[in-house]
């Protein structure tokens, strides 16, 4: 097992310093690591070890990891100073794997995937290239797919595939390219 030691303080995380792990042990500082688990979400890291000695930073950073396609799987309070009101939270979040399924509809090939919004797994079929081009709109606002979805769903009026579709469209209308 190899490992790396980062200051989050003086050298935040990137995708980049998380390119070849698959875990994290994640000991923000009290603010909390916000930066830091909206890069763990990019990443392809699968499995955290996360402390905290603030509560409200751990629910803010615990729910961009989950928004994010993390599940908690057990946190624990330590009540290490037991003359003071001191807690330490220690939790481990895995991410939560996505079917993706190749499926021959209506004349076209879509791709199923399992999405998580909002603490709930939920399924979108789309065309890939539609999911080609939501991954690039996700990635160009800094957010994770499953939160571009999540937005797209608390505004939609229809089915969700349908309501993706059209954001897409829109999006790529707007910004003056054909989707190539």
């Amino acid at each position: 097992m190899a490992g790396n030691l980062a200051n989050l303080v003086n050298a935040p995380l990137t995708s980049a310093n998380l390119a070849r792990l698959d875990a994290v042990i994640l000991d923000p500082p009290p603010g909390g690591a916000r930066t830091e688990c909206a890069e763990i979400v990019r990443s392809e890291v699968t499995r955290i070890v996360m402390v905290s000695c603030k509560t409200a930073s751990f629910g803010r950073n615990a729910a961009t990891l989950a928004n994010g396609s993390f599940s908690c799987n057990w946190a624990e309070v330590i009540d290490q100073f037991r003359m003071s009101n001191h807690i330490e939270l220690v939790s481990q979040l895995s991410r939560i794997q996505a079917v993706n399924i190749t499926l021959f509809c209506g004349g076209l090939w879509m791709k199923k995937r399992s999405i998580k919004i909002r603490g709930h797994m939920t399924s979108v079929s789309l065309e890939d290239e539609f999911w080609t081009e939501l991954g690039q709109i996700a990635e160009d606002r800094g957010i994770s797919v499953a939160s571009l979805v999540a937005e797209i769903d608390s505004r939609r009026a229809g089915g969700l595939s349908s309501a993706i579709r059209l954001f897409v469209l829109a999006t790529v209308k707007s910004d003056g390219t054909d989707g190539a």
